[in-house]
């Protein structure tokens, strides 16, 4: 569908452009039509946004700032990202440790009797716990 109406627009174009040119805008006209959607993330990022996002923020400003900087500015700005993103890191492992706390608490919570650990919302949680476990350590 999307390569179809990049290819009407590509011959529907009798500008003189090259055909690399009109190929590029096509792309960026048809891409503009697409439906905007938001990048999933991780339900332990979802329960920690709140913390998590200024030091999200305060990371990409240090790493903002290191680029911009001047060679002889270089080197605090290197360091400053070092810490910064060593506390990002921290703040992470802290986040993820609290979601599979939280995970584990409800898990206890539903499988009160041996009978009831069989529903599939546990063996969801399991599984997902397994999968984040994997990256937190």
């Amino acid at each position: 569908m999307f390569a179809r109406a990049v290819a009407s627009r590509v011959e529907a174009d009798g500008s003189a452009k090259s055909v690399h040119g009109k190929l590029a805008v096509a792309l960026v006209e048809e891409s503009e039509q697409l439906p905007k959607r938001d990048r999933a993330s991780a339900p332990w990022y979802e329960q920690a946004k709140d913390g998590l996002e200024p030091r999200r923020m305060e990371r990409n400003r240090a790493m903002a700032l290191f680029v911009a900087a001047r060679s002889s500015e270089r080197e605090g700005a290197k360091q400053r990202v070092k810490e910064v993103r060593r506390e990002w890191k921290k703040s992470v492992k802290v986040a993820k440790s609290e979601w599979i706390e939280s995970q584990c608490h409800q898990i206890n919570n539903e499988c009160v009797a041996a009978f009831d650990c069989g529903k599939k919302s546990i063996s969801g949680r399991v599984r997902w716990l397994r999968v984040v476990g994997m990256k937190v350590c």
